[in-house]
């Protein structure tokens, strides 16, 4: 709970346990150490907001549990009790672990990348594997050897074609798990 002006006052037994902080270290803003420092700021803002014009607060943000010290996503909330003159005499709020539908929807999108992914390479392989296919139909029919040696440099040419996007293919993989690959800054607006 918080008193009007946003100074949080009671937390229950399950946050304590949670973060391994007392009830006297997290009141007021003595919650931050258990927020994401990436979160801290835009949380802040919120609930300021919040506080200031009576919206409901509703925002996601990660807490370190203390038990591992691992961060995990929550759904936080609290709604303004207000008296008979509409004055905000309260805040009730909760959070909630949303820590495995984030990853569902992290992972879900990584499989929609891949099948992008996948969908992309299987057009770019898909026209040279067909001249390929085309190209040894040409050469079983060829009945001279000037015609063979002509289909044997448009094949060389057709495996060139499959070759290139295999070669990118393994850029891109090279990328995307070498963590240690060096790279150049770069300013998105010159270029």
């Amino acid at each position: 709970t918080s008193q009007p002006d946003g100074y949080l006052d009671y937390y229950n037994q399950h946050w304590i346990d949670y973060t391994g902080m007392s009830i006297e270290e997290t009141k007021g803003w003595g919650w931050g150490p258990v927020l994401h420092p990436d979160d801290l700021q835009h949380c802040i803002e919120v609930w300021k907001d919040c506080v200031n014009t009576g919206k409901a607060y509703e925002i996601e943000y990660r807490f370190k549990r203390a038990s591992d010290g691992i961060y995990r996503w929550h759904l936080g909330r609290a709604l303004p009790m207000r008296n008979d003159q509409g004055e905000i005499v309260k805040w009730f709020g909760s959070c909630t672990d949303i820590d495995a539908y984030k990853q569902a929807l992290d992972l879900e999108n990584k499989i929609g990348q891949f099948e992008d992914f996948n969908r992309i390479v299987a057009h770019n392989l898909r026209g040279p594997a067909g001249s390929i296919d085309m190209i040894i139909g040409m050469l079983e029919d060829a009945v001279s050897e000037e015609a063979r040696k002509e289909i044997l440099g448009m094949l060389k040419t057709s495996c060139v074609s499959l070759n290139t996007p295999l070669n990118e293919l393994m850029k891109v993989f090279e990328v995307r798990f070498n963590k240690d690959m060096t790279y150049d800054t770069c300013n998105v607006q010159t270029i």
